[in-house]
């Protein structure tokens, strides 16, 4: 996590953008087009991917910085992991930084819920469409984007229910 707080935009952009563009280097690759549309159209996508998710881990990053610095690492870990999971922390100060991060998160899933379930759709109901025009290898790719949206709709379910667990309330228990 630190690394993530701490870590340059580029490196961010750098990181989250290569694989993407291996993947689909390799997926058009396959699909019979030449290698150097494959290059071309895999550099672009996987430079457009890093810049989008590094702009978007900047702006989270502003959020995060307040609470990452009032606590100890060793506490921000372990306000981090009862955000997620696990055991309920015995310290009144853990318990309420896991608490804010929740709280941080269901905000950001409220503010790109409708974006991020037309992106995750469109792109399933295209790979869907390239499935049954019988580019097989693309199966993968359309699990992954009914899982991804699946767990995208279900996480502001999840984060309440942790968020109740964390505060002490068990009314949606």
């Amino acid at each position: 996590m630190r690394t993530f707080l701490t870590a340059p935009a580029w490196a961010l952009a750098l990181l989250t953008g290569l694989p993407v563009a291996v993947v689909i280097t390799l997926l058009v690759a396959l699909s019979g087009d030449s290698v150097t549309f494959a290059l071309t159209l895999g550099a672009v996508v996987g430079l457009l991917f890093g810049l989008v998710i590094a702009t978007g881990a900047v702006r989270q990053r502003r959020t995060l910085r307040p609470i990452f610095d009032q606590l100890p690492s060793a506490d921000f870990d372990l306000a981090r992991t009862a955000a997620r999971r696990g055991p309920i922390p015995t310290q009144p100060a853990i318990r309420a930084k896991a608490v804010e991060l929740i709280d941080l998160r269901l905000h950001h899933l409220r503010r790109v819920r409708t974006l991020m379930t037309v992106v995750y759709g469109t792109a399933l109901a295209i790979s869907l469409i390239t499935v049954i025009l019988g580019h097989w290898w693309y199966i993968p790719l359309a699990v992954l984007l009914a899982s991804a949206l699946a767990l995208h709709w279900l996480a502001p379910h999840r984060l309440t229910q942790r968020r109740d667990l964390l505060a002490g309330d068990s009314r949606s228990l």
